[in-house]
């Protein structure tokens, strides 16, 4: 079931799992897969929390905790998304909500980087319209 595919996406770039999220996607999860908060309130939510499967990716990546190699995983898992057509524009505005507007940095951390890249693809389907 397509609904089943789309959760199990989420588990697996919850759990950084970057050949779960690979297999998902085989399968037909849809990586511009949206979710809700509330089906009561009038309050768009979707730049303050994550409702796709790259705004997540986002949304996890803020954990201090995450170790190098954990960052990396999130790093391909966000490539694999934008090059299976993720829509940036979710992830961007949920990033400058919590990181601000993207700057490169001197010395680019792995979170710089999947920020860069997600802030890139966002501007090139800008710049299409």
């Amino acid at each position: 079931m397509q609904s089943d595919m789309n959760q199990d996406l989420i588990k697996a770039i919850t759990e950084h799992n970057v050949a779960n999220v690979l297999r998902c996607l085989q399968k037909g999860a849809n990586p511009n897969y949206t979710w809700t908060y509330s089906k009561d309130s009038n309050v768009n939510l979707s730049s303050l929390q994550p409702t796709t499967p790259l705004s997540l990716l986002i949304f996890v990546i803020s954990d201090c905790l995450h170790s190098e190699k954990i960052l990396s995983q999130y790093l391909e898992i966000t490539k694999i998304l934008l090059v299976n057509n993720a829509d940036p524009k979710p992830a961007i505005l949920l990033a400058i909500e919590r990181y601000g507007k993207y700057r490169k940095p001197k010395e680019p951390s792995i979170f710089d980087n999947i920020y860069r890249l997600v802030s890139e693809a966002y501007s090139k389907i800008g710049n299409q319209k």
